[in-house]
């Protein structure tokens, strides 16, 4: 009797560590960023929402857990010229976490020419890959035909600073729904040692 019992037991605790692996190492999937030729500069300035130049301060991801490369990362700058839009001496935009995602890999304290637009969801202004977003060093054609910035950051636009990004509720559904099933498994292995305890023949 206990060795008919031991087998299913068996084969339900091993299908419970199984599905906690799954659960915790899930990998993520990644799919490779594809670009299109980006438009010329004026062109590309037309369809963003802000062009300047700046310094980036920090490059900072979210607090929340990462579930993908496509998860946000904050980048502050320190605006030194602009060519459209209106932004704060000092100003934060957004990019995906890795260039899988078609995100722009900032690095602190490097110049940078920003072609943004503004993030439908968070309202900040975003950056990606695919638009003319380069390095200041590298930029020397853009920076030819863009001309001579329009303006710098201003104290006026400095009064009106972008919002602030704030991590979608998206992840927290995701983790509450992680520990359920955990929840759901640790239920299964109590219910199983709690039989093999009752069945099991007592001397």
């Amino acid at each position: 009797m206990s060795n008919v019992l031991h087998k299913p037991l068996l084969l339900l605790l091993m299908a419970a560590v199984l599905l906690s692996v799954l659960l915790v190492a899930k990998p993520t999937v990644v799919y490779a960023c594809s670009c299109a030729e980006p438009p010329p500069p004026n062109e590309a300035k037309a369809q963003s929402a802000a062009v300047f130049s700046g310094k980036a301060l920090s490059v900072k991801q979210k607090i929340a857990p990462i579930l993908s490369t496509d998860d946000p990362v904050k980048v502050t700058f320190q605006v030194d010229r602009l060519w459209k839009g209106k932004v704060s001496s000092t100003t934060v935009i957004t990019t995906a976490m890795s260039s899988a995602s078609c995100g722009y890999e900032f690095t602190e304290g490097q110049d940078y020419l920003v072609y943004a637009r503004y993030d439908q969801e968070s309202g900040v202004l975003h950056t990606t890959l695919c638009d003319r977003t380069a390095l200041l060093s590298e930029a020397a054609g853009d920076l030819q035909e863009l001309g001579p910035s329009t303006a710098s950051a201003t104290r006026e636009n400095a009064a009106s600073p972008l919002p602030e990004y704030s991590a979608p509720s998206a992840p927290h559904k995701s983790y509450t729904a992680q520990w359920a099933v955990s929840g759901l498994i640790a239920i299964v292995i109590l219910t199983a040692v709690c039989l093999y305890r009752i069945r099991a023949p007592r001397n």
